[in-house]
């Protein structure tokens, strides 16, 4: 992704560290509105079929018929959008049909997860950003590469390294690394992305569609790497706490794609964890979230953005807010964003959010100046909203 795009990545990290895939155009902002009425020179040209409006037109000087075909093409590329913004907009009302039918079963599934909660609630008083912006890669940034970059080589043969990563991952491969700095991390409780030291904190545009964000597969290749020596020094006890407490900086971002890759490095200690325990290596204490609920809660945190879409009705996603299993800001965000972003499509509601959420007001004010997007980038922005509680949430 080269931007903060909450809602827009499809998330391709859980069942393999492969990269994600950019979803979104770069094309400039363009004002999607109709002409309420046609050109002079659009009166008698027959928009169905541009090239026979020049056949008809055989004395006309080459600059009129370059003039009325250009005319035509662009009548009909105004058509296609706007049977293009309808469809968006059928879309979302079938989601906001879908939100109200799926409530009480994603209540229900919100409580059971509750009660094993994978994310311990922390203090916020260390902040990582300043220490973590100059060492991560951002995307849709100047700046250059992080301190703690990886080659580019390296990266590619972590990402290809598939289901077996831990045995493919070779000594070779981080003999002339030092993970002494997530030693460091252990000092922090919190990653401000949003507001902390970094790009985003200065970010003065009003479109957060196209603001800078972390490249997040940093997290993931540098767990790889550190569970894979582990494994070869015998500290698997050590790297699995260094990767949890990755994975909570990751979810304390209170962004989507945060909570994604917090959800994949949990997954990873686990796998690593279970093949150091079938080896006879001590794993250290306590157990690793299961398969099954990293991903119910991969689930809940896909479908909780869809209940904050536009069109969903207001009590309906107060409601969702308050059941939640996976933290509320973060749909907050994504939905205030989506409907600020998309408000050309669908106007955004009067009421922002539900009241008593705790979200950070000076977030809310900057997602609430964003300004409308393309109409390819909306879609981008909705997904393609597949079945409300499935895997990834219709993704």
């Amino acid at each position: 992704m080269a931007g903060l795009a909450f809602f827009a990545l499809i998330i391709a990290l859980w069942e393999r560290s492969g990269s994600v895939v950019d979803v979104r155009s770069q094309a400039p902002l363009e004002n999607m509105a109709m002409p309420t009425t046609p050109p002079p020179s659009l009166a008698h040209v027959d928009v169905r079929s541009p090239h026979a409006n020049v056949a008809r037109a055989p004395e006309a000087s080459p600059d009129a018929v370059e003039e009325a075909t250009t005319t035509a093409h662009d009548a009909g590329a105004a058509i296609e959008t706007l049977q293009q913004a309808r469809e968006l907009r059928s879309r979302l009302a079938q989601n906001a049909a879908d939100a109200e039918k799926n409530l009480d079963t994603y209540c229900e599934a919100s409580a059971r997860l509750s009660r094993r909660a994978l994310f311990l609630p922390s203090s916020r008083n260390h902040d990582a950003a300043a220490y973590l912006t100059v060492r991560v890669d951002w995307e849709g940034d100047s700046r250059p590469p992080g301190l703690l970059h990886l080659p580019e080589a390296l990266s590619k043969r972590v990402a290809d390294s598939g289901e077996d990563w831990l045995t493919k991952i070779s000594e070779a491969d981080f003999a002339q690394l030092d993970f002494s700095w997530l030693a460091t991390l252990h000092q922090y409780d919190h990653w401000n992305v949003l507001l902390g030291d970094g790009p985003l904190r200065d970010y003065s545009r009003d479109n957060y569609w196209h603001a800078p964000i972390p490249n997040f597969l940093f997290w993931v290749h540098w767990a790889q790497l550190r569970l894979a020596a582990a494994l070869r020094t015998r500290d698997m006890p050590g790297a699995a706490h260094d990767v949890r407490h990755m994975a909570y900086l990751c979810h304390s971002t209170e962004l989507l794609i945060g909570d994604m890759i917090a959800l994949r490095l949990l997954t990873l200690e686990r796998q690593a964890r279970a093949f150091a325990s079938a080896q006879g290596q001590a794993i250290g204490e306590g157990e690793s979230a299961s398969a099954d609920d990293l991903e119910e809660y991969k689930k809940l945190s896909f479908t909780a953005r869809r209940f904050q879409l536009p069109g969903v009705p207001a009590p309906v996603k107060k409601r969702a807010l308050q059941c939640g299993a996976t933290p509320p800001c973060v749909a907050i965000y994504e939905g205030t964003l989506a409907r600020h972003a998309l408000a050309e499509i669908f106007p955004p509601e009067a009421t922002e959010t539900a009241p008593g959420t705790g979200c950070n007001e000076e977030v809310l004010r900057r997602l609430q100046h964003t300004s409308p997007v393309t109409l390819e980038e909306a879609n981008d922005i909705v997904g393609p909203l597949g079945s409300f509680m499935a895997d990834g949430g219709g993704r």
